[in-house]
């Protein structure tokens, strides 16, 4: 049975088996395969960098896919090796689409409107925010009840307005979604087993059906959270409409984070939102 492994191995990869005890299989390594009508040796690694390069497209095309139409599913366990290259790959992706797409637009904006940062790259504070603090506040505010419809639509919408400094705004709302959940469970009660079933099923299909419109909705939340980061001249006029689109590329990132938080859970959404604003972070100190 080994032998038989071994051997279907050695094929996969265009190897030969070459025994280096007594004559058995039991003590064997695998070796490529001269060429027959070049002296150089065959790039015996061309099934594997296939292989990886299939896994890749194909990760890279659930991504487009979710983004166009999000939905949700179980976390996959893909171990400390799988989510990392995963990580890398839709880090590339997303820095490829931001260089080719997002930044010549964002470059025309920031002229047109004359937009200035006001984030201070200079010390090591804001790499300690952007790295650190900001996934582990950002993630769970923003993306950290998106599995659960009650979570999603009463919970996080105060977490964000707390988020965004609006006690009062957060108070008042919270008051409300009690109030509603307390008159929910009122008529629930009246309800017998098959009724409260039927109803729970209908909340179902309804958080369902529109649940893309809930992630996209939160991304785009999340992106205008970061207008905070831009001084934006009131004197443009009707062309200040378009400041929106100053946080184009915290949108893009904010479904990238999404799909990471539905397929594989919210540490890897934490891992992807550190990835990216250590990279921006050098990236400004590169090219400031």
């Amino acid at each position: 049975m080994i032998c038989c492994a071994r051997s279907q191995l050695a094929q996969r990869y265009g190897c030969q088996l070459v025994i280096t005890d007594n004559n058995t299989l039991s003590h064997c390594i695998m070796v490529p395969h001269a060429a027959e009508t070049d002296d150089r040796a065959v790039t015996w690694r061309a099934p594997l960098l296939k292989e990886w390069a299939s896994k890749i497209r194909a990760e890279l095309g659930h991504l487009a896919l979710f983004c166009w139409r999000p939905t949700r599913r179980h976390p996959a366990d893909v171990g400390k090796s799988g989510i990392t290259w995963r990580l890398a790959a839709v880090w590339a992706a997303c820095w490829v689409f931001s260089a080719i797409i997002l930044a010549p637009m964002l470059v025309g904006l920031i002229k047109l409107l004359g937009v200035k940062s006001t984030l201070d790259g200079s010390g090591t504070r804001l790499l300690l925010l952007s790295v650190v603090v900001a996934p582990l506040v950002e993630e769970p505010v923003f993306r950290g009840g998106l599995r659960n419809a009650t979570t999603a639509l009463a919970v996080q919408p105060v977490l964000i307005t707390l988020f965004f400094g609006a006690w009062q705004a957060a108070l008042v709302l919270s008051g409300v979604v009690t109030a509603v959940i307390l008159v929910d469970r009122v008529r629930q009660r009246h309800l017998d087993h098959a009724g409260k079933f039927a109803l729970h099923m209908a909340r179902g299909r309804a958080f369902l059906t529109r649940y893309r419109l809930i992630v996209w909705g939160y991304a785009v939340v999340f992106g205008l959270a970061h207008l905070g980061n831009f001084t934006i001249p009131t004197t443009n006029g009707w062309l200040a409409c378009l400041t929106v689109f100053i946080v184009s590329s915290q949108v893009v990132t904010g479904m990238f984070l999404s799909y990471f938080r539905l397929r594989y859970g919210l540490v890897s959404a934490m891992a992807f939102h550190a990835m990216w604003n250590a990279s921006c972070y050098l990236l400004d100190k590169i090219f400031p």
